[in-house]
């Protein structure tokens, strides 16, 4: 596992929140990952909205562009194979969404975090936590267990999910 923060300069970073944390950037409804994993009592948190920038082979995005700078600084990235946006709008308390993997097989996943707020990304085995902090990045193997969650300190929690090889 590897952590970075700053990971991009502050005039690009700035940039793309711009774009993300409009109030006109298309944001689209869905079930959260692993249902069979929340509570009961939690249901009524098992959404949250996501733009998907990339996926089978070709961006599905118009906006995908502006993220190519981007994956040109992913330490040994050769294939794309999936990029999404997800935005957990803020709940009561924290709700974790379930622990999965994005893919199977070799390669990398990449959580970079939009804005610093108490939600995370934990990992299965280890335990280990990563707090969403502003412009830092999380790379580990796409085959290792994860979840991330919704936060209590902030309107939204905004991630960028990468998987590659």
């Amino acid at each position: 596992m590897e952590i970075l923060d700053n990971f991009l300069d502050d005039y690009y970073f700035k940039s793309l929140y711009d774009i993300v944390g409009s109030s006109h950037f298309p944001w689209y409804w869905s079930h959260v990952v692993n249902t069979e994993d929340l509570l009961v009592e939690d249901q009524q948190y098992n959404f949250q909205f996501g733009h998907t920038l990339f996926k089978d082979g070709q961006s599905n995005s118009d906006k995908f562009e502006f993220f190519l700078p981007f994956l040109s600084k992913l330490p040994n990235m050769k294939t794309l194979i999936r990029m999404k946006i997800n935005l957990n709008p803020k709940s009561h308390k924290i709700i974790r969404h379930g622990f999965h993997t994005d893919f199977e097989g070799d390669g990398k996943t990449a959580v970079f975090y939009f804005n610093t707020c108490n939600g995370y990304t934990e990992f299965e085995e280890s335990g280990d936590i990563i707090k969403s902090k502003e412009n830092r990045i999380v790379i580990f193997d796409m085959m290792e267990s994860h979840t991330g969650t919704s936060c209590t300190d902030a309107s939204r929690r905004i991630v960028l999910n990468i998987n590659y090889k």
